[in-house]
């Protein structure tokens, strides 16, 4: 099994993480860690590299929606740069190439301007590209596996889903008749 770390570097005012073998559950803590404590010291500017990066899995997103998070609201900037494409393709599935700016290279991604997060509610935008709303019902899954990934990814991102409604009683045959204070009448 190939080891894991965090190649930190600076370039053009950008703090340059590039995770380094898979970002996954058993490394995604130690990944956030470093984030945390480059954000106490007052680090504003991000550009994530997955050049040397094998895999990402949801923990390793959730890391990320919560930098994003943090960066909201222009309070920093955070790009993200050089994807393989099984990085790529976890994004895509996720539904998550829109909330984040995606860069080729990381020349592309510091010498941009981009990077702003542009919405306060990451979390909602990332739940409603899963189908998902607060409070709202779910819409009906139209392939179970999909439906198993949109609730593992909200899951991850912290997104409470509501309880689906209990299953509904079946109409009975025939109406009964009650009555109620002197009166008859048909249910």
């Amino acid at each position: 099994m190939k080891s894991f770390e965090i190649l930190q570097s600076e370039r053009n005012g950008f703090a340059v993480l590039a995770p380094a073998g898979r970002l996954d559950t058993k490394t995604a803590p130690d990944f956030e860690k470093k984030i945390l404590e480059l954000l106490k010291g007052g680090t504003r500017r991000f550009a994530v590299d997955f050049t040397p990066t094998e895999y990402v899995a949801s923990a390793g997103l959730r890391v990320l929606v919560m930098l994003a998070k943090k960066m909201a609201g222009g309070e920093g900037r955070l790009v993200l740069c050089g994807m393989q494409d099984t990085v790529h393709e976890v994004f895509e599935i996720a539904g998550f190439t829109s909330l984040f700016t995606i860069a080729p290279t990381l020349d592309e991604a510091v010498a941009s301007g981009g990077g702003e997060i542009r919405s306060e509610k990451l979390v909602e935008r990332a739940a409603a590209l899963l189908g998902r709303r607060r409070g709202a019902p779910a819409r009906p899954p139209v392939d179970p596996d999909v439906a198993l990934l949109a609730a593992r990814a909200a899951k991850a991102l912290g997104v409470k889903l509501p309880e689906p409604p209990p299953p509904a009683a079946p109409p009975s045959a025939a109406p009964k008749e009650e009555r109620k204070k002197g009166k008859w009448f048909r249910r």
